[in-house]
């Protein structure tokens, strides 16, 4: 786990339910590379509300799983269940501070409806 971020408890599912998946209200673009980039948040969204994540930082690690140049299917997934967390690593690359080191933001996956 990486410092300053914690996780949050799960709610237990019921069977009978059925699994709803959710997302952290971030739309990628890919480079050429296969290198996924913020394009935009969703106004509301985990990744919104959260307030760090910035148009055009690059998605380095998806919990503790460097992503860069790996086969998207050898990657932690960045949906799941809903109410479940996610830790994303980004390198801010431009605007007026970018910085070679990731940060790190804990995110809740929310339902799109």
């Amino acid at each position: 786990m990486h410092p300053g971020v914690s996780s949050m408890p799960r709610r237990a599912r019921d069977a009978s339910e059925p699994e709803v998946l959710g997302g952290v209200g971030i739309v990628f673009m890919k480079d050429d590379a296969e290198q996924l980039y913020v394009h935009c948040l969703v106004e509301g969204g985990s990744a919104h509300q959260r307030g760090c994540i910035q148009q055009g930082d690059l998605l380095a690690f998806i919990n503790d799983c460097d992503i860069r140049g790996r086969d998207p299917s050898d990657c932690p997934p960045l949906s799941g269940p809903e109410n479940s967390s996610v830790v994303l690593g980004f390198i801010r690359v431009g605007g007026a501070a970018p910085s070679p080191k990731p940060y790190y933001v804990s995110l809740t996956r929310t339902a799109p409806c």
